[in-house]
Formats: C-alpha cells, structure tokens, sequence
C-alpha cells in the first residue's frame, strides 16, 4: 500500500495520527521468540482481543465486536464505550507466566498518553484478567512481567 503512505498520510501530513502506534510499537521486545500473534477473536467474547503475547510481554488492543472500520468511515459512527458494568469489561489473556506479576500499562490510541497503570498476577493456569476501565475503546495494553 505505499500509494496509501505517499500521496494520502504524506500529503495531507497525517503523520501524527500514527505517533501513539509507533510508541505502543516501540515498547515491545520483538526479538523475544515466544511473542506471537494472539488466536483470531472470537465473536463469543464480549471484548476481542488483537495483538502479541509471550510469556514476558504484550501489547493487545481490546476492541469491542461492533467497533468496525465500515461503522467508523462509512457511516460516521463514533467509537463505542466499554460497558459500565465492571463485569463486562474484563479482559483475559491466556499462556502467560503461571503466578508471574505484570505491569500493565493503558495508553491512549489517539492522543499516546498513559491512561492508568495496574500491577496484576496471573493464576496458576497463566491467565490474567485485566479489568478495563469504562469509556471510550480507545486503549492499547502494553504489559511487561516483573
């Protein structure tokens, strides 16, 4: 896609748009072999989950089913909230280090600000539960094991 770089993001200098990407980018270790992409969603999930994930690191995008690129172009949606119900907004990542502690870090897609920062253990199984805050689903989850 470079006519996409060229004479689309280049020429309406658009450049910044991408600046919170790269930072989340940046902030992972891409040497790290175990970092693999995370299994397609499943629309069963009230949040998917996009992204890498090793025992030491991710960096996952939660995004809610109906949070589509035709809603946001094609029909002008806004981005949906995550739901106010503490419930509804937790998100599990699986294979992770049993018992491992991790510093989650919540990072704003448009603007690249840290929105809040967790200290979490996963269980026995490898599985962390990372509980969203509710508002816009405009987050990156960048997580590094302690």
């Amino acid at each position: 896609m470079k006519w996409w770089w060229d004479f689309y993001i280049h020429e309406r200098q658009l450049w910044s748009i991408y600046r919170p990407l790269r930072q989340a980018v940046d902030a992972m270790d891409w040497s790290d072999p175990d970092f693999v992409p995370l299994p397609e969603p499943s629309i069963a999930h009230r949040i998917q989950r996009l992204g890498w994930t090793s025992p030491k690191q991710f960096l996952v995008w939660p995004k809610l089913p109906h949070d589509t690129w035709f809603e946001h172009v094609a029909k002008g949606a806004d981005h949906p909230h995550f739901p106010e119900q503490p419930g509804d907004r937790i998100l599990r990542l699986y294979d992770l280090a049993p018992n491992a502690s991790y510093t989650v870090r919540g990072m704003n897609m448009d603007t690249g600000e840290l929105m809040w920062a967790l200290q979490l253990r996963a269980l026995d199984s490898g599985t962390l539960a990372i509980p969203l805050r509710a508002g816009p689903a405009r987050v990156v989850l960048i997580g590094q094991k302690l």
